[in-house]
C-alpha cells in the first residue's frame, strides 16, 4: 500500500468539491488558473475551528482531501494551498510553495509578526516568465491568480490591491480601504517555503500557546457580488468590495453560532458543539 507520501491528489474528488464538472478538460493556463480559484473561494471557506477543537492539523494529501473534500470542511492557509499545489501539480502547473507574514491590522511595520502564512507562485502562464500569486487560504482570500507586479492597482473580483515594496526591499500585498486608504495585509518573499518550514509553521499556527488561533474564531467565505461574509470572534459581518461592512451582528450563544455555520459556510456540527475559548460569548 502507498505511504501518504505517496498518494496523489483525487482530480475528480476536488473539482466536484468546488463545483466544476470533474469530467472537464483542464489545461495549465490563466483560465483553467481563475476558474479554480473563483470556485475555490466562494466554496470553501477559511476557518480554524479544528484548531479550537484541539484536533491536530494534518497537511499529508490524503488527510487534505478527507476534511476538505471528503467531509465538505474548510481549513486555513496550511490545508486550503498545500491542497491546491497539490491540484496545480497534477493539472501540470508550475508551481511553487512561499511563505509570508499576515500583517492585517498590525499597524506598524516596526512589528515582526511569525512567518506562518503560505502562498503559492505560479508562472508561465500568459507570456515566458511571467509569474502569480495564488492564496485560497487567507481571509481575505485570492478570489483569482495575481501577477506579481508592483505599484499597479488591481481591481479584483472582490477588492482592490497592489503590491509595493519598502525603501529597504521589503515587498507587500495591501488591500484598498474605502477611496484612498491602504493596508499591508501581507509581507511576502519568494524564498521556498520548504515542507519542514510548513510543518514547523503548521505546529505553531495550530498549537502553540501564544497563536491567536487557540484564541480567536475567524471563519470567512467569498461570496457573491464582491461581497465576503466572515465570523470574527463574536460577531458575524458582511463585507463590500470596497471594505466597508453592511452587516455586524454580535454572536451570543453557540446555537446562534452553529446556525451561521451552518447557513452561510455549509459547516455542519453537532448542535451542541463548543468552540473556544472557554468563556466566549458564543460558548453560552
Amino acid at each position: 500500500m502507498a505511504s501518504k507520501e505517496q498518494q496523489s491528489v483525487d482530480l475528480p474528488l476536488y473539482l466536484r468539491r468546488i463545483g466544476v464538472d470533474p469530467k472537464r478538460k483542464l489545461e495549465p493556463n490563466i483560465e483553467t488558473l481563475n476558474l479554480i480559484m473563483s470556485h475555490h473561494t466562494r466554496t470553501i471557506p477559511f476557518e480554524n475551528l479544528d484548531v479550537l477543537l484541539r484536533r491536530p492539523i494534518n497537511l499529508d494529501v490524503e488527510s487534505l482531501q478527507t476534511k476538505i473534500c471528503k467531509d465538505h470542511r474548510g481549513g486555513y492557509c496550511f490545508e486550503q494551498n498545500m491542497l491546491v499545489w497539490h491540484v496545480l501539480k497534477a493539472i501540470g502547473y508550475k508551481v511553487t510553495t512561499h511563505g509570508g507574514r499576515v500583517r492585517w491590522n498590525v499597524e506598524s511595520r516596526d512589528v515582526v509578526p511569525p512567518r506562518t502564512h503560505l502562498f503559492l507562485k505560479v508562472w508561465d502562464l500568459v507570456t515566458p516568465g511571467d509569474e502569480w500569486m495564488v492564496d485560497g487560504g487567507s481571509a481575505p482570500s485570492l478570489c483569482s491568480a495575481f501577477p506579481f507586479i508592483f505599484d499597479k492597482e488591481i481591481e479584483t473580483s472582490h477588492d482592490v490591491r497592489r503590491l509595493v515594496k519598502d525603501e529597504t526591499g521589503r515587498m507587500f500585498m495591501q488591500l484598498k480601504i474605502g477611496p484612498t486608504t491602504w493596508k499591508d495585509s501581507l509581507e511576502f518573499t519568494f524564498d521556498i517555503m520548504h515542507p519542514i518550514d510548513v510543518e514547523i509553521a503548521n505546529w505553531f499556527t495550530s498549537a502553540s500557546p501564544v497563536s491567536h488561533f487557540l484564541n480567536r474564531l475567524i471563519v470567512a467565505k467569498a461570496d457573491h457580488d464582491g461581497k465576503r461574509v466572515y465570523i470574527i470572534d463574536g460577531k458575524f459581518c458582511v463585507r463590500k468590495a470596497d471594505g466597508t461592512f453592511i452587516e455586524n451582528t454580535p454572536i451570543t450563544s453557540k446555537h446562534q453560532l452553529n446556525a451561521l455555520l451552518r447557513k452561510h459556510f455549509e459547516l455542519v456540527f453537532p448542535e451542541e458543539t463548543v468552540f473556544g475559548p472557554a468563556g466566549s460569548p458564543w460558548c453560552e
